[in-house]
């Protein structure tokens, strides 16, 4: 509450055309006793670089470490600068991060804009050198930022997968005559399925699939719809749960030398499990998972389903 009322009071004297007019400088990024997987020098460059495409030119990077105002008053002084620009990242619980940035304007001897970012995990570094650098160049909060743009951003995906079910009820395959009696034992069934499956992300760690599962020895096809939760954001892997309502449908019978094969794969059920993706920086990615599936039936069944999979999903790299 402090630093949100520091900043609209700062946002007040601040126009960012000034610093494409004046000299600015950039004091060493700091950071807590924690490790940071990203190379601060690298990374700073970069936001320099950002800053460039907004126009603002007349930048130098300095050695000064500075975590307070008056050391960003001192170093910009010395280099004959009339702002200061001191990033700090944070260390939350639970594996957050944040990202403060003051600009410091010399002749007021205080700071004039004051913005933060709050990351998921550092797989958002380079999304966060953007959206920096444009907050700095516009005036407006990061949070702001990235709320227009999520409003603007793809939000859908499309997987391939492909995969394995072990079906484990008792009920698995029940083998018919005509007349419609049991003759033979459920025995556990096997099968590979081809699953085409629609995306759509509804927030930063919260999306839905519209799963079509094709069982290619027995013909069945189940529809599935469930919700996926990341829980962990890394560079290279997310990590998420999954679980939601499917329904599926027959074959309800099949003729087979004469006798019928009655499905248990038809109606309401569901399906939980746990899956990663990998590659999350780039259009297309990798995934793979499992997931269990139960169907509420009068021959109810259940099973385990291991797969893999590409996925298109342009949402991911934004």
């Amino acid at each position: 509450m402090h630093w949100m009322l520091i900043a609209l009071l700062a946002a007040g004297l601040y126009n960012p055309d000034n610093l494409r007019t004046h000299k600015v400088v950039i004091t060493r990024w700091t950071t807590g006793e924690f490790p940071i997987p990203n190379s601060l020098e690298a990374s700073r460059r970069l936001f320099v670089g950002e800053l460039a495409k907004h126009g603002i030119l007349n930048v130098k990077e300095v050695k000064d470490a500075c975590e307070d105002v008056e050391c960003g008053i001192r170093v910009a002084t010395r280099e004959g600068a009339r702002y200061a620009i001191l990033v700090s990242i944070n260390e939350l619980m639970d594996r957050k991060y944040f990202v403060d940035l003051r600009v410091v304007d010399v002749e007021n001897d205080e700071p004039v804009f004051i913005t933060q970012y709050t990351m998921q995990s550092f797989a958002e570094w380079d999304r966060m050198i953007k959206v920096l650098a444009t907050s700095v160049a516009t005036g407006v909060q990061a949070e702001q930022i990235l709320r227009e743009g999520w409003k603007r951003k793809p939000k859908m995906a499309f997987s391939f997968r492909g995969g394995y079910n072990y079906f484990v009820g008792t009920n698995s395959y029940r083998r018919y005559t005509r007349t419609g009696q049991s003759f033979a034992e459920p025995q556990p069934q096997r099968a590979f399925n081809m699953d085409i499956v629609f995306s759509y992300f509804m927030g930063s760690q919260l999306f839905f699939d519209l799963d079509f599962r094709v069982e290619m020895i027995y013909r069945g096809l189940q529809i599935m719809f469930p919700f996926n939760y990341i829980i962990l954001k890394n560079q290279g892997t997310w990590v998420f749960l999954q679980a939601g309502p499917l329904f599926g449908f027959g074959p309800t019978r099949e003729g087979l030398e004469g006798d019928w094969w009655q499905s248990s794969r038809d109606g309401m059920g569901f399906v939980a499990g746990t899956g990663l993706i990998l590659f999350p920086t780039y259009n297309f990615n990798v995934l793979g998972g499992l997931r269990y599936t139960h169907l509420f039936n009068n021959i109810g069944d259940r099973g385990y389903q291991i797969y893999f999979g590409l996925m298109w999903s342009p949402v991911l790299m934004q």
